[in-house]
Formats: structure tokens, C-alpha cells, sequence
């Protein structure tokens, strides 16, 4: 049985021209099939209600990390506050301005099958692709070594891909930053990259140089002075212009790192 009805707030439903108290709970165990009617009062509709929330529902039953709030879709924000055992966490914020629930759940969809919303993990953001030695978490939350015998670790996720090594006969930390082909394919703009910001041992330390570039750069820095045991940690912040699904929008990318360096040489 199919039911069409108007919106006029959450709650209150004009079902086959009756009005009726009806929740959304209730409706979506109707099966109802939902037209896009809506009232001048509810620009959006109940209707642009159920389809966000089944787009969102069908890509975290899949195991994606997205969420929308307001106008603003989030991608890896889950993983970014429960990650425990990583050296790097991404998130990205997309804001779509004005954007209908109806556009909202179109750019959720697009996202999920553009692949570049990241699974959910509650270990790693990032997926190690050198293996970091995970011991008891430290006080400030660092918990991963990185070796003089391994040098380059990298963390890879639908956001992008990370590279720190640690260059340990020059005492320094060379880093390097580049978007998923996923992420530069909605990218209308250049990309402002605020500068790699770092600390040592719980200390602010001098911050690396911002950028103005087009989408595909290959961003980079360096880290230094740094010794054996010293706390890292860094972090940096790109800006953009997208385009998601046809609407226009910004966009904000925050990778996070941390680890403790071994000169196990």
C-alpha cells in the first residue's frame, strides 16, 4: 500500500487526504513510498527527511564513516575520534549551502560511489601500510614507534595517502601529503594549505610553509630537529571549493598524526 502525504513539520501527515499524527519511525515501517509534495512551510519535506536518512542509513550499514549535520556533510570523523592505535587520522567536512535534504542525499550518495568516504575503523583512520610497533598508550595519547630500521611509514585512506620518515641519520622527519584521486575529482579550486603545524615533546616548534596550489600537489615538509624518544605530533588543515552532486560547496580536509621515534640503530 503506498501513501502520499504532505509534510507540515516532523509529524503531522495528510495521508490519502486525511490528516493524521503519523512519526517518521512509524511511516518508514509502512514501507511508505514517498512523494515529493511539499508544504511552502517545509521546503524540504518529510520526503527529503527519509531520503537523507536512508542514504546515510544504507552507506553506515556498508560500513562508511559519513554523517550530515545541518548543510554540512562530514567523512571520517567517527574514526578520527576513536581512533586509539594510528599514526595519522583525515576528516573531511563538506558544506553545501542551502543545499535540500533531497541534494544532501544525492552528494551522500555520489561521495559513497566516487569512493571517497572512508570505512569505518576503530582502531585505524588510516590504514598502515608499513607496520608501526602498537605498545600501551602514552601519556598524550602517542602509542606508535617508528623505527630508524623501517624509515618510511605510510597511512592510506579514501581521503588520501601519508608519508613520514624518519630520516634518522639527519635527525630530521621528512613528510608528504597528496589527495585520493576520490577527493581531487570534486575539487573545483586551488587548494590553501595552511602549513604543517608540529610539536616535540609537548612543545610548539617552528610551523612548516602554507601553499596556494592547484588540486594534485604534492604536498611536503620537513621536521627537525627531532631525537630518539621524542613525542611528534602535526597537524594541517586544506581548504577548496567542490562541487558535489551538481551543488557547489567548500571543503576541509584535517589530517592528525602522532609517534615516538626509535633510533633503534
Amino acid at each position: 500500500m503506498e501513501h502520499e502525504f504532505i509534510a507540515k513539520g516532523d509529524s503531522v501527515l495528510k495521508v490519502k487526504g486525511k490528516l493524521a499524527s503519523v512519526s517518521l519511525a512509524v511511516l518508514m515501517f509502512w514501507g511508505a513510498s514517498i512523494s515529493p509534495a511539499v508544504s511552502a512551510e517545509d521546503p524540504n519535506g518529510l520526503a527529503g527527511k527519509f531520503e537523507i536518512q536512508s542514504a546515510i542509513g544504507k552507506a553506515t550499514s556498508e560500513g562508511y564513516d559519513i554523517s550530515v549535520v545541518g548543510d554540512k556533510i562530514s567523512l571520517g570523523a567517527t574514526n578520527a575520534r576513536e581512533a586509539t592505535a594510528s599514526g595519522m587520522q583525515s576528516t573531511i567536512d563538506i558544506v553545501l549551502k542551502g543545499a535540500s535534504s533531497s541534494a544532501l542525499a544525492g552528494a551522500v550518495k555520489e561521495l559513497t560511489e566516487k569512493g571517497i568516504v572512508p570505512k569505518r575503523s576503530a582502531v585505524n583512520a588510516f590504514a598502515p601500510v608499513a607496520t608501526a610497533s602498537v605498545g600501551g598508550t602514552l601519556p598524550g595519547g602517542y602509542n606508535v614507534s617508528h623505527y630508524c630500521s623501517v624509515g618510511n611509514y605510510q597511512y592510506s585512506d579514501a581521503n588520501g595517502t601519508f608519508n613520514i620518515r624518519n630520516n634518522c641519520p639527519y635527525d630530521n622527519n621528512n613528510w608528504s601529503f597528496q589527495f585520493s584521486p576520490g577527493v581531487n575529482s570534486i575539487i573545483t579550486s586551488y587548494i590553501s594549505e595552511h602549513g604543517m603545524r608540529w610539536t616535540k615533546n609537548n612543545i610548539n616548534m617552528s610551523a612548516n610553509a602554507s601553499h596556494y596550489v592547484p588540486k594534485g600537489y604534492w604536498f611536503h615538509g620537513t621536521l627537525t630537529p627531532v631525537y630518539h624518544n621524542d613525542r611528534i605530533s602535526y597537524n594541517d588543515v586544506f581548504t577548496f571549493s567542490v562541487n558535489v552532486a551538481g551543488k557547489p560547496g567548500t571543503g576541509t580536509l584535517s589530517i592528525v598524526g602522532y609517534n615516538i621515534l626509535n633510533y633503534d640503530w
